[in-house]
């Protein structure tokens, strides 16, 4: 079975940053990514972002491409994959898991750079075979390097992730204007100048009423063995991946009527969906919530 999860409840049209920036924003399967880079220079309680060396401070090109990070500023020095970073309030920058997510959604690395890329060459050198059809206009930013501007712009876009290999390297994934493949670069330099591309944060605790009167809440947000649900009033419990594929979880322990604990030793590290409606209702009224296993 596969579901298609729907996001409006808890995504907006629109974006602002701490500068006044405003995002749009696009779905993409069952993630929400914001349409630009990232182009403030403050994180979002003001504090201003360091290494502020975009292409030599110059505003016009920053306002095009957003700024270029070094991993430590992009991430604020945090070291968690679902850390907010450098993103507005609700946004982090995204994990290689969830990059991989939105590649393998498009159809996987030797292809999907052609849908993620903006069309034309405005911004991206000949012979860019971008077409945009996800949305995401992904823009050639280029890198910077000790705070010295690459002539790369134009012919790369090079994105963080938020998944660091250790003190000195992080991960990134790249696209150029000569190929329609999406590259995945283990270990970068993490004081390389990259772009940022944030991706919205997922409720992590507690489901709002279905058929009205249920309120439902779990927990651990990051389970390693054992997720507890537990309801107002009996309900049916699906549990998806990111590509909505449905998960099997045979050992759920029922400790009372409205309190269950599944098994989640056998899933795979990543982000789940929980999918609930009510069991005595004949019609589905379906409520989704969003957990991590981490082992």
């Amino acid at each position: 079975m596969l579901l298609t999860f729907s996001l409006s409840s808890f995504s907006q049209a629109t974006v602002t940053d701490y500068d006044g920036n405003v995002y749009d924003t696009i779905h993409i399967g069952s993630q929400v990514w914001l349409k630009q880079n990232l182009k403030s220079t403050h994180y979002s309680d003001g504090t201003p972002i360091p290494y502020d060396c975009y292409y030599d401070s110059n505003d016009s090109l920053k306002d095009i491409y957003g700024m270029m990070m070094l991993w430590d500023a992009a991430m604020n020095n945090a070291h968690s994959e679902t850390a907010q970073g450098a993103c507005p309030v609700d946004w982090h920058v995204p994990s290689d898991y969830e990059w991989g997510n939105l590649i393998n959604y498009l159809g996987g690395t030797s292809i999907a750079g052609y849908k993620l890329k903006e069309s034309g060459t405005v911004h991206w050198n000949s012979p860019n075979t971008g077409t945009n059809s996800s949305g995401f206009a992904a823009l050639p930013g280029g890198d910077i390097y000790n705070c010295n501007w690459s002539e790369l712009i134009g012919g790369y876009a090079q994105f963080w992730t938020s998944s660091e290999i250790d003190g000195s390297d992080a991960q990134n994934w790249c696209m150029n204007n000569m190929s329609n493949e999406v590259f995945r670069h283990y270990n970068f330099d993490k004081t390389n100048g990259f772009s940022v591309r944030c991706i919205q944060d997922y409720p992590t605790q507690g489901i709002n009423n279905i058929s009205g009167s249920n309120v439902v809440s779990f927990f651990p947000s990051t389970a390693t063995n054992t997720l507890t649900i537990s309801a107002t009033s009996s309900s049916l419990i699906d549990i998806f991946n990111v590509l909505g594929e449905e998960m099997s979880f045979g050992n759920e322990v029922q400790k009372n009527i409205n309190e269950r604990q599944i098994d989640v030793r056998n899933f795979p590290n990543g982000i789940y969906f929980i999918q609930l409606s009510n069991a005595k209702s004949a019609v589905k009224n379906l409520q989704f919530g969003k957990f991590i296993v981490l082992h």
